[in-house]
């Protein structure tokens, strides 16, 4: 695992709460963006988030990419493969490790397991205190960028790393 990099991710989420969203894996917020999400706004509003200065939002992964790859080849890695692997081999995740953690925020989560096919259950008990914390935070407040800090420092944890 690649503990440097998740300290700096953890950083950045508490530094740029406004910027944290974990059900979008990165998205840049921009009038046109939102005129295409023109039913998600109608059906819950405006996002309660505030984009960076580039217009960006996104969650652990989509922060990981951020802060791991230089800013002008952030689209063009993101064209040749998706948020959610780039962010796993960049952290050194295994595939369920990452997906545990980048979908921490809601239950009942499964993927597709990449060496069998398979499909293969998240166990919701791993980070059932962050995502209960989450249900009662806003996404973009310092309050819940600190139950996300706490998610990444779970999952440093849990695999018995060390400062």
């Amino acid at each position: 695992m690649n503990i440097d990099l998740m300290k700096r991710v953890k950083a950045r989420v508490l530094a740029e709460p406004k910027t944290v969203i974990m059900n979008t894996w990165l998205e840049n917020i921009t009038e046109e963006v939102k005129k295409l999400n023109a039913k998600w706004v109608k059906e819950y509003g405006e996002v309660p988030y505030k984009a960076l200065a580039c217009g960006t939002v996104g969650c652990i992964a989509g922060h990981t990419v951020l802060e791991a790859v230089k800013p002008k080849e952030v689209n063009k890695i993101l064209q040749e493969s998706s948020t959610e692997k780039i962010a796993r081999g960049l952290l050194g995740l295994s595939q369920y490790e990452a997906e545990a953690l980048f979908l921490f925020f809601e239950a009942g989560q499964y993927f597709t397991c990449e060496s069998s096919g398979n499909y293969v259950e998240i166990d919701d008990s791993i980070y059932a205190d962050e995502r209960e914390d989450l249900k009662n935070c806003t996404p973009g407040t310092k309050k819940y960028a600190k139950v996300v800090a706490r998610a990444i420092d779970k999952c440093i944890e849990r695999n018995n790393y060390e400062d």
